[in-house]
């Protein structure tokens, strides 16, 4: 039996609710003998400043935890794919 996909509406057009994301870095870090990936994603939210944390700029960092790796190697290849399919769903800014 196969049963209906629901459809999304999934757009990389920036909405004016929703940050835009400039840039995916991912870092490799040691943590109690293993080796973790994390992934920043800054956004860009002129809404931000507004508020009194970031009166300066209008960009706000927001790393994620990946996953943990038992080798250095093993977690900076998936960092560096990780980096990358992140990058590729990431419009490049416009305008400068």
């Amino acid at each position: 039996m196969i049963l209906p996909v629901a459809k999304t509406d999934v757009t990389n057009e920036p909405t004016p609710n929703r940050p835009e994301p400039l840039d995916a870095i991912a870092r490799v870090i040691a943590e109690s003998g293993r080796w973790v990936v994390y992934l920043n994603v800054p956004l860009w939210d002129p809404g931000e400043l507004e508020t009194e944390t970031n009166e300066d700029h209008p960009i706000t960092n927001h790393w994620q935890r990946i996953n943990d790796y038992a080798t250095e190697a093993e977690a900076k290849v998936a960092a560096s794919w990780f980096q990358r399919s992140a990058n590729r769903k990431i419009r490049p800014p416009s305008g400068f």
